[in-house]
């Protein structure tokens, strides 16, 4: 059996609780590792190295993106598989994968995942797409300083198409003892009010600040930002289902019922 021509590609810090997990879930499915470390204290990169993982130190400058475009920088292969260490493939296997590899006017992949929210065992889950599998091309990088995104780079290039795969990704860091753990919240909506303080009407920017609002439990506030970019949102953007599921449950969730079940008739 031949191993996927895909390099992985990460980006950590202080990550010991979640690598090895990551990492074992994508055993025999990618030919190479690149991990960026922002300044490990804990033993995460010992875990890396057990893998194979190359490991480049970078300092961290509260840029998502820049972190993640200097992983990409070192990546070998035909293709690159992006995960965050909180996160894992759910049972892919070779044989599916090849066949998305070989197919030759794909630049790239949305894929769903799944985030956990709130307490383990009763924790819910809520569904989106990300494009994290795409072709290792230097005209493909991430843009967007927090939640950010693949796809917008491979649209502009000449017959750049990203098609579906059902290869799912599941993804932990909302959980409760891990937003608290990370402190995600606070940072999150820094890093997004900034870059509205520099583009206010940035779409991706608004979604991200409105999903921020809704995983706090602040359905009220949520509602408010999401509602209005259901008619605003481009469909190929990937993230309209997200946003028509986070809208309607914000709205129920405020009491906003009849508003909630117009939505959820839209969306459907």
């Amino acid at each position: 059996m031949t191993t996927p021509d895909i390099t992985l590609c990460m980006i950590i810090k202080n990550e010991a609780n979640h690598l090895e997990k990551c990492l074992s879930s994508v055993c025999g499915l990618v030919s190479e590792i690149i991990i960026a470390d922002t300044g490990s204290e804990d033993n995460s990169k010992e875990i890396a190295q057990r893998f194979g993982a190359k490991i480049i130190d970078i300092p961290w400058e509260n840029d998502f993106t820049k972190a993640r475009n200097i992983s990409l920088e070192y990546a070998t292969s035909a293709w690159v598989l992006v995960l965050d260490a909180d996160e894992a493939v759910d049972h892919w296997c070779e044989n599916l994968l090849q066949p998305l590899l070989g197919a030759e006017y794909i630049h790239g992949y949305w894929l769903p995942i799944i985030h956990y929210v709130g307490d383990i065992p009763e924790a819910d889950f809520v569904t989106d797409h990300v494009c994290r599998l795409f072709r290792n091309d230097k005209r493909i990088i991430f843009r967007g300083s927090i939640h950010e995104e693949i796809a917008s780079s491979i649209w502009e290039l000449p017959a750049g198409e990203i098609a579906y795969a059902d290869l799912r990704i599941l993804h932990y860091g909302y959980l409760e003892d891990e937003l608290m753990r990370k402190n995600k919240y606070n940072r999150n909506l820094a890093l997004i009010n900034n870059g509205l303080r520099l583009q206010p009407n940035h779409l991706f920017l608004r979604y991200a600040l409105g999903a921020e609002y809704y995983q706090q439990g602040q359905y009220k506030e949520a509602a408010e930002i999401l509602l209005p970019l259901l008619t605003s949102t481009p469909a190929p953007s990937g993230y309209v289902s997200d946003i028509y599921l986070k809208t309607a449950y914000a709205l129920q969730l405020c009491g906003r019922k009849q508003e909630a079940e117009e939505v959820f008739r839209t969306g459907s």
